[in-house]
Order: C-alpha cells, then sequence, then structure tokens
C-alpha cells in the first residue's frame, strides 16, 4: 500500500529536493557540482558536511562555487528552491515538507551534524521527490539515508569513487544501495539540472517502509526510542561509545546499525572506530596513573632511605620500577596501535 503522510505539503506546494551529504575530501565535488546549477534551478539543495562544532565558512565558500545564493541554515527556515543550505556546526540539519528544522540531539555515527538524519527527513517529507547524493568521505555515514530515500521512492545518486580523495563512504553506499547513478561531481551537477527541470512526480510513500523510516528517525532525535528498539532492533552485548547505555542492532540493517536508547546510532565500522578512540582513552589513562604511582613510590623510596629503612625503601623501588615498566609496555601497545595495526578503517 502506498500514503501520503500526515502534515506533507500537496502537489503544488512542494518540488524537488536535493541532499548532499559529504565528509573528508568533500569541498572540491561540492564545489565542482555546485558549479553545474543553473541560476533558476528550480530545487531546494541542503548540504551536510562533517565540521562537527566547528565554523567551517562553508556556505560563503560554495557561494563562490556557482551562481546560486549558499547560507547556513536557520531552524525553522522557510525551503526556497535555488537556495543552497549548509548544516551549521554542531546542529543535524532535518528537512520538513516546507521548512527546514535544526536539531541538537544525540549525535548519529558518532558526529553532529550527520548525513543519514538529513537524507532520512528528506525521505519522509519529500518521498520520490527527494534526491540523495552522497560525496568523499570517510567510513559509510549517508549510507543508510540513501537507503530510505530509495525505499521512498526518490533517487540516489553516488561520487565515483575513482574520483574522490576518500572512497569509503562513496563505496558504501554502491555496496548497499541501488543506486541510480555513479558519476563525477561535475556530471552529478549536470544530472541534477536536468532531473529537476522535469515535473516532479507525484507525492506517494510505501506505507509499512514509511512507518519504521519515521519511528527511527524519532528515536535518533531521542523520542520514542524504546518503541522503536523493541519493534525493529535486538539486545547486543556492546555498549554506546557516548552514552554507556545498551546497543540494540536494527534488524535487517546493512552495513549493521547500533542504536541505543537515548537515540545515539552506530554504522558497524562507525562503532568500531568509536571504540577504538575509547580504547586508547582507557590505556592513556592507564599510562598516567602508573607514571603517576611509580612517581609517588619514588618518592617514598627516597623518604625511607633517608630514615634509614633500607627494607621499605627497596620495596618501594620495586614497586616503581614495576609501575613503570607497565606504563612503557602500555605506551608500547598504544604506538603500536596507532601506526595501523589494528587500527579500523
Amino acid at each position: 500500500m502506498e500514503s501520503s503522510p500526515s502534515g506533507t505539503a500537496d502537489d503544488r506546494e512542494t518540488g524537488w529536493v536535493v541532499a548532499i551529504g559529504a565528509s573528508t575530501g568533500g569541498f572540491a565535488p561540492l564545489g565542482a557540482l555546485i558549479a553545474q546549477l543553473p541560476q533558476d534551478f528550480p530545487a531546494s539543495v541542503l548540504v551536510v558536511q562533517h565540521i562537527g562544532p566547528y565554523r567551517s565558512g562553508l556556505a560563503q565558500r560554495l557561494a563562490r562555487c556557482g551562481v546560486l545564493p549558499a547560507r547556513d541554515a536557520s531552524d525553522r527556515e522557510p525551503l526556497r528552491p535555488g537556495v543552497v543550505y549548509v548544516a551549521p556546526p554542531d546542529a543535524h540539519l532535518l528537512a520538513g515538507p516546507r521548512h527546514l528544522q535544526l536539531s541538537h540531539g544525540p549525535k548519529i555515527n558518532h558526529t553532529r551534524p550527520a548525513i543519514d538524519p538529513l537524507l532520512r527527513t528528506c525521505a519522509i517529507a519529500h518521498g520520490p521527490r527527494a534526491i540523495g547524493v552522497v560525496l568523499s568521505g570517510l567510513l559509510d555515514d549517508g549510507t543508510a539515508g540513501l537507503q530510505d530515500i530509495k525505499l521512498c521512492g526518490g533517487l540516489a545518486i553516488v561520487q565515483d569513487p575513482g574520483t574522490a580523495e576518500a572512497r569509503e563512504m562513496p563505496m558504501s553506499a554502491l555496496d548497499n544501495v541501488a543506486v541510480d547513478h555513479c558519476l563525477p561531481p561535475e556530471s552529478i551537477g549536470q544530472l541534477l539540472a536536468r532531473t529537476v527541470a522535469q515535473p516532479p512526480p507525484p507525492l506517494h510513500w510505501p506505507e509499512a517502509a514509511l512507518a519504521r523510516i519515521r519511528r527511527e528517525q524519532a528515536a535518533s532525535e531521542g523520542r520514542d526510542t524504546m518503541a522503536f528498539l523493541s519493534a525493529h532492533t535486538e539486545p547486543t552485548m556492546q555498549t554506546c561509545p557516548d552514552c554507556g547505555g545498551t546497543l540494540w542492532q536494527v534488524r535487517g540493517s546493512q552495513p549493521p546499525r547500533y542504536a541505543c536508547h537515548t537515540g545515539h546510532v552506530f554504522s558497524l565500522n562507525t562503532l568500531a572506530r568509536a571504540q577504538y578512540t575509547e580504547s586508547e582513552h582507557v590505556l592513556r589513562s592507564a599510562v598516567r596513573a602508573l607514571r603517576e604511582r611509580a612517581a609517588l613510590q619514588r618518592e617514598i623510596e627516597a623518604l625511607e632511605r633517608a630514615r634509614g629503612n633500607a627494607e621499605a625503601a627497596l620495596l618501594a623501588g620495586h614497586e616503581a620500577h614495576a609501575a613503570r615498566h607497565q606504563a612503557d609496555g602500555l605506551m608500547q601497545l598504544i604506538e603500536r596501535e596507532a601506526s595501523g595495526n589494528g587500527r579500523p578503517g
């Protein structure tokens, strides 16, 4: 069965929406794509670049790449055709039927802004009129969002990995999504211009897919998480690197996807990277504690020696040596991991 979600704009009030996600090495293809869009481009363009909490000036730089105006998105800002909206620092950019929304909800794939929430909300709000684009980047943010766009009848476009500085995001999308087009950035821009020049298709959504996608989006915003987890996931032995809660694996997700009850979501590769970072932090904390213990035992050794207590001084010296030896061993392990042995993607 197909349906029109309640609250969506009717056919006369909404047109095409293009949602673009990029990460490492993403500015060059973004600029090349934007440069191909004409001044009368009849679609809104929404952009997420992984920037975390840091200001990047991306909107101003994109405005210089082409003829379309580009600006940081504002909460509740109306969607206008021919405008490039860029996710600001530390906020997820979400698409509604007529307006944008900025969310400071849980991090997705260990980052905020993230690509998946933008693509997923475009699928929910615009269905077959949503066009998702994944450009250069590490790991696999954007794959799940592209899957949702395809489930809702939209188009999925991916940068040719051979033209990407970081191939992982495009390759993940190609491996896991029925992608409609795989092209260099300039060709993607030209394809977008041709596609949105055509009348947008009627607004219809597959009912079952839409219900599941809506539940997952609500959970990722920290709303009704247990309802989604109980209906669509299985508990695992893993814990969330961001909050320490139990992680649940989304049934049928490919690549595997994990969520916690507070709304954090991780792909398999992102979870592996986050666990690596967490384990390095724990190991470095252990090194610090062992070095502090060695230093304190050396002070005790000197004090006992000055008192003429040779046995106590000897014992403290042995403990200092052992702590220092353990710290050095952990540092060697950390350095081996950092050099590439065992470091995830």
